[in-house]
């Protein structure tokens, strides 16, 4: 893993969400990909329960401790953000899932 980790160096939004899917490894791409601004309250990502894996209406948001590292990663993707969205896609919304396995 720390191969690969280091090999995610070129500061793009793929390598900056891949960087950031290793680091909280209690989520999932999908929440990552959908990353707003306001989920970040100082060092907790507040995940909603609407982009979690499961029912839709039973589950509860989800609150990820960010490191050091991570937050890190969430200043650098900043400068990417549009719409509100840590990982954008070029044309329009967010990054793909194909994107991530990248």
């Amino acid at each position: 893993m720390p191969v690969f980790y280091a090999s995610l160096d070129q500061g793009t939004v793929a390598h900056l969400a891949l960087r950031l899917l290793i680091r909280t490894i209690w989520t999932r791409s999908r929440p990552l990909r959908f990353l707003r601004e306001e989920q970040v309250q100082g060092d907790i990502w507040v995940v909603p329960a609407e982009v979690m894996k499961g029912r839709h209406d039973a589950g509860t948001d989800f609150r990820c401790p960010l490191s050091t590292q991570a937050l890190r990663i969430v200043e650098q993707a900043a400068e990417y953000k549009r719409d509100g969205y840590f990982f954008p896609s070029v044309r329009k919304g967010v990054i793909s899932d194909a994107t991530m396995p990248a």
